[in-house]
């Protein structure tokens, strides 16, 4: 701390080699004028091994002497105590030596900032975890043993810490011995601590959500789901200092309070894992199919390695999409003991306008018949995101719990491409006005489709809505499933059911329930933008296509097509002709190529409220 250090006594260099060595190359900076009595740290033992064991981190790189041959560092989590061992030059009097211990985070510490901690030694413990605290163990000789306590709201980062000696020289001035410990102390969320925001109750929640770090991220359609196994890494070599750097770029490399608060916490790791601001983040996305320069995004199976190279070629990654996305973001957070788990939404809606549905439009052709326009609005086969776990002081009660945070580049959200952290809880009521992107969310899991006919002057026609098609199989790994710490078998792999828990219930209430449509109601209210009233047209027909998910490649296209006789008119309908568009497209719902049409005679006739099922089938040889 350069503001409480003094000169050094001028000393040969035969007694500077001594007292290096024996303190290991610890620092203890002395001022001239010092009284002989004056007591001196000669090391310090934060006790690493058995420190990291009781808060959970003794898997870390950097605290594992097994892996790292290098200088250990302590990693702890807030809120929670820990041991150190001062040994003096000689005993420790409490009535006559005035020590204190020093905490500081950042360039230049402060009080009122909560970057600065001076801390008095103490004989009891504190009543509660609010604040710091360094209470005396016990005493044997010139050691003597501490347990310190850091705030559950704490600063996450790393922190120096130095031990300062304070006397009164002869001449009546007031001096300080500063004792430098050489590592930082790095100091993470605590979702073991029941004040810290991000507490979670269930041990083998903490466990998964926490601690686990190999899982899946689920891919494909909601008829067709696939499983990739991914290893977050979260342990591995540079991965918290990476975790810790990219935490103070996204806060502008200032230490602030916000780097306390989870909810602040989560959007900025959300912001800095995609490379589209100016931010130095860690993945370039990249949806075009040419990956020339980087390796594609199907060709990652691990967090790690990406976050490694991002830190060796001090560049962004080329390239992701949302499942590496999602899998880095799992990293990250479990990294800094935020929880955290990948999340895939099947049918996932990308919409672009505000307006909290999913707008096609359609223009008439030469020939008078409707074609839809292509528009910015989208359906993507999947879409992953995360879900992180803390309480949010920022809402009424009720609304902490799992918050979505997408570090998938789609929509900027205050200037910056980042999304959430959104309660899903407000997202299933439908209740958007609630900080942060909850609409944009909504959207994706719950919004309805309406078709209009642009008339042209910004008038719009309404043609029909889809309520259902939206948000299915929502999407996470089971808790102890698959590949924790085993590897995944390929059982597993083709089974996705066996390791994949179904968390859509979360996010809405039964598709086509009161509460459902409620809550679609409640969040249209509200959207930015609208095509104006949507008043239904007279209902008609229903007709729907089944089981077109599961088509595999060389085979021929059946689908069952299912008509009913919706009419308002009560009036009998006759089916002559089924006219199908075909088309090859991405899974973010993007056309590739000409659509393949079909007209097939299909000659029903259906009275009121009847309902006629067909399979239709078309030969791969004619797609």
């Amino acid at each position: 701390m350069a503001w409480l250090k003094r000169a050094r006594k001028t000393m040969n260099e035969e007694k500077i080699k001594k007292e290096e060595e024996e303190r290991e190359k610890d620092v203890e900076i002395i001022p001239e004028n010092e009284p002989i009595e004056v007591i001196h740290v000669k090391w310090v033992d934060l006790h690493i091994p058995a420190n990291t064991k009781d808060h959970h981190t003794n898997r870390y790189y950097v605290t594992d002497k097994n892996r790292n041959k290098g200088k250990l560092e302590l990693v702890v989590r807030r809120g929670q105590e820990f041991k150190m061992t001062i040994l003096f030059d000689r005993p420790y009097d409490k009535n006559n030596d005035d020590i204190k211990l020093v905490f500081e985070i950042g360039l230049k510490g402060s009080l009122t900032k909560e970057t600065l901690a001076m801390l008095e030694l103490e004989d009891k413990q504190a009543e509660n975890t609010d604040d710091w605290n360094a209470r005396v163990l016990g005493q044997k000789g010139n050691e003597v043993e501490l347990m310190i306590l850091t705030p559950n709201d704490c600063i996450i980062g790393e922190w120096t810490f130095d031990v300062i000696t304070q006397f009164v020289d002869n001449k009546d001035v007031v001096n300080q011995i500063c004792y430098e410990y050489p590592e930082n102390i790095n100091i993470i969320l605590n979702p073991w601590c029941k004040d810290d925001t991000c507490y979670m109750e269930k041990e083998e929640d903490r466990n998964e959500y926490v601690l686990n770090d190999d899982g899946y991220v689920f891919q494909g359609s909601a008829g067709q789901i696939y499983t990739k196994p991914w290893h977050f890494g979260q342990y591995d070599k540079d991965i918290l200092d990476i975790s810790l750097r990219l935490l103070r770029v996204g806060f502008g490399g200032n230490i602030t309070n916000k780097m306390a608060d989870p909810v602040m916490i989560s959007r900025t790791i959300a912001m800095v894992v995609n490379a589209c601001d100016e931010d130095e983040g860690v993945l370039v996305g990249n949806w075009s199919g040419d990956y020339e320069g980087g390796r594609t995004p199907s060709s990652w199976s691990g967090s790690a390695k990406i976050l490694q190279k991002f830190l060796k070629d001090k560049q962004s990654v080329k390239y992701g999409q949302c499942w590496v996305f999602s899998a880095v973001t799992v990293a990250v957070c479990r990294a800094l003991g935020m929880p955290c788990r990948s999340v895939t939404n099947f049918g996932s809606a990308h919409d672009t306008d505000g307006s909290v549905t999913i707008d096609w439009l359609y223009e008439k052709n030469e020939h008078g018949k409707l074609e839809k326009k292509s528009g910015g609005d989208s359906i993507w086969n999947f879409h992953v995101w995360n879900e992180c776990w803390f309480e949010r002081p920022d809402l009424p009660p009720g609304y902490g719990g799992w918050q979505v945070i997408d570090a998938t580049p789609q929509e900027r959200s205050e200037g910056v491409f980042t999304c959430g952290p959104a309660s899903v809880t407000a997202i299933k009521k439908g209740e958007l006005s609630m900080p942060y992107d909850a609409a944009f969310v909504f959207a994706e899991v719950n919004a309805d489709i309406k078709k209009f006919e642009v008339l042209g002057g910004y008038q719009f026609d309404p043609l029909g809505e889809i309520t259902d098609r939206v948000g299915k199989k929502i999407s996470t790994k089971k808790i102890r499933s698959g590949n924790d710490g085993e590897g995944a078998s390929l059982r597993n792999l083709f089974d996705p059911d066996r390791n994949r828990e179904d968390v859509t219930c979360n996010y809405k209430f039964p598709e086509g329930s009161k509460e459902e449509r409620k809550a679609v109601e409640n969040a249209v209210k509200h959207a930015q933008f609208s095509y104006g009233d949507y008043v239904a047209p007279p209902k008609d027909l229903e007709v729907k296509l089944t089981d077109i998910d599961r088509v595999m490649i060389g085979e021929d296209l059946t689908v069952e097509v299912i008509v009913k006789n919706i009419s308002e008119s009560k009036e009998r309908r006759t089916i002559s002709v089924l006219t199908v568009e075909i088309y090859c497209c991405t899974y973010t719902g993007e056309p590739v190529g000409e659509a393949i049409k079909f007209d097939e005679h299909i000659g029903i006739e259906l009275n009121y409220n009847e309902c006629s099922r067909k399979l239709q089938s078309w030969g791969s040889n004619r797609l």
